[in-house]
């Protein structure tokens, strides 16, 4: 990647400054703005928001613990330009894990605050239509209040270069070994006292979705492996990928796209330690191979008979709140 002092000096500043660091998505601005040299755009942070347990402590106090992370995409309504329907999308293990006990979605607020939105606020949540033994993957409805400034990734993100009819399916094109990613989410030692603090990790494709991978509550499920540490609290967090092209010379970065989000991860058990230098210690060490579910599974269900119906239902409804009465 450019650096930014390079990104900054290629910036044009005589005039208006598209943006287009996001797939497919442009963004105008009389002049360049502030974070416009950086290799991300404020999305890939603000997109996300903090899954969490309240607990009642000894002293009688209720406390909060941080547990996974989730975050939002937008879909175009077909029927009235300029309207979007906003969804909130983590992995299944961590509402699975949350559901049973006060949870909350935590988001930070304009005024530099944040707030809380409990389980039972919630919509339904919806699983993968064909498999959902197999794939980690929930999605709710999710609109979100003007007072946030959570921002939504388009669903171009997800499936780029495809019209939203087109059948999802894992493709390897576009995106290959050694391409960089960048995680962003929860961590658990530093996740912010008044509001979400998220941080980003960068690593890169190490495994192509050529053969299922087992994991332990899943089964053999599709994914893709990146080189990065994933830990507890990054589950459900999205995965970006920046890939490459040879239309211009030299090789040349395209755009962001969403490659995934985060499953989890492989640990080096103690009991498989003997020649590992730091063998003494009692706990897992994390291999650095984090396992990625493709985004195209979060558009299988976006795309599903029943997210297509609600959201018809909903261009009917705006329909009717804009027609016209006879005088």
């Amino acid at each position: 990647m450019n650096s930014p002092r390079q990104h900054r000096l290629a910036l044009d500043l005589s005039g208006p400054y598209c943006d287009t660091r996001l797939w497919r998505a442009e963004k105008w601005y009389l002049s360049p703005p502030p974070n416009a040299a950086m290799r991300f755009p404020d999305e890939v942070r603000k997109c996300v928001a903090y899954f969490g347990r309240e607990h009642r402590a000894a002293d009688g106090t209720i406390r909060q613990k941080f547990k996974g992370t989730g975050f939002f995409v937008a879909v175009p309504s077909e029927d009235h330009p300029g309207v979007h329907h906003g969804y909130l999308v983590t992995a299944q293990h961590v509402v699975s894990e949350l559901r049973q006990s006060a949870y909350f979605v935590r988001l930070n607020v304009k005024n530099g605050t944040s707030i809380k939105f409990y389980g039972h606020e919630l919509r339904p949540w919806r699983l993968h239509p064909k498999d959902p033994a197999h794939e980690d993957v929930a999605v709710c409805e999710f609109a979100l209040p003007r007072e946030v400034e959570s921002k939504c990734l388009p669903i171009e993100m997800l499936h780029p270069g495809r019209p939203l009819h087109h059948k999802p399916d894992i493709e390897s094109e576009e995106v290959g070994i050694g391409d960089e990613i960048a995680i962003t989410g929860l961590f658990t030692g530093h996740h912010g006292t008044e509001r979400n603090i998220p941080i980003v990790r960068m690593g890169n494709v190490a495994m192509m979705p050529e053969e299922k991978v087992k994991t332990e509550h899943f089964g053999d499920i599709d994914a893709y492996l990146v080189e990065a540490r994933s830990v507890g609290g990054l589950s459900g967090s999205p995965v970006f990928v920046e890939t490459s092209s040879w239309e211009g010379t030299p090789l040349q970065k395209e755009r962001l796209r969403l490659l995934g989000l985060i499953h989890g991860h492989w640990d080096i058990r103690a009991s498989m330690r003997a020649d590992v230098e730091d063998a003494s210690r009692t706990d897992n060490i994390s291999t650095g191979i984090a396992i990625v579910v493709p985004a195209q599974k979060i558009l299988q269900i976006l795309l599903s008979d029943e997210f297509v119906k609600r959201r018809a239902e909903q261009a009917v409804k705006i329909r009717a709140e804009n027609m016209t009465t006879e005088d």
